[in-house]
């Protein structure tokens, strides 16, 4: 199903170049609300959802029709990271196949090795194309990623840090509520928690660890500092 590919996809106006993960620097074209430069026939997000079903494990082959595409909108951007995430959630590292691209590799002290979804890679990938909501929305998962709040249930930041992390949340939310729509949507997928995973209900939760603390953290004494 793969030759599907050619269905809608026509190229999309070039945006020029932009630093990824400088949103400042990127004009907001979202297809699918309007937009300033919208492509004459608009993202067909259901066929870019049967695409998905059909790739497997072929991440190359789930990010090409965005690019094709040139600018799909953030839906289109969040369909693609529940993709990508439920492929690392069903990966294996000891697999023969090794490298999938826009995965990485790494070793979190929960679980040992396993693959996460390589954040920059697909900013970079898609660089030009991107929202300043999606940037920014790869840029907290890239974080999340890199550097989890907990493990095993203990907390692996400091508590201001986690507190931080909240507000950069909340302030997300309130930002881009289409985003958090389309992430409140996402249908079945391997990962049981890939709403949570994306960002649904991670303001309040970590609030709320900073308030009362997790199961293998006490909670937070103001008093004692961070």
């Amino acid at each position: 199903m793969r030759k599907f590919f050619v269905i809608v996809l026509a190229l999309g106006i070039l945006l020029g170049a932009s630093a990824c993960g400088s949103p400042a620097e990127v004009v907001t074209t979202q297809a699918y609300v309007g937009s300033q430069t919208t492509p004459a026939q608009p993202f067909d997000y259901a066929a870019y959802n049967e695409i998905l079903q059909s790739c497997g494990n072929d991440t190359e082959a789930a990010i090409r029709p965005i690019k094709n595409f040139g600018v799909a909108g953030d839906n289109a951007i969040v369909q693609l990271l529940a993709y990508l995430e439920g492929v690392c959630y069903t990966l294996s590292v000891d697999e023969a196949d090794g490298e999938y691209p826009y995965t990485v590799v790494l070793n979190h002290s929960e679980g040992g090795s396993a693959y996460f979804v390589d954040y920059a890679s697909v900013c970079a990938a898609l660089d030009g194309m991107l929202s300043e909501g999606a940037i920014e929305l790869l840029a907290l998962l890239k974080d999340e990623t890199e550097n989890p709040p907990f493990s095993d249930a203990a907390l692996t930041i400091t508590w201001e840090e986690l507190l931080g992390r909240a507000k950069r949340w909340q302030q997300f939310e309130e930002a881009y509520p289409g985003i958090m729509q389309a992430i409140g949507s996402v249908g079945e997928n391997p990962h049981p928690a890939i709403q949570y995973i994306l960002g649904a209900g991670r303001a309040e939760h970590y609030m709320r660890s900073y308030v009362n603390g997790s199961p293998n953290s006490p909670a937070h004494d103001p008093a004692a500092g961070a």
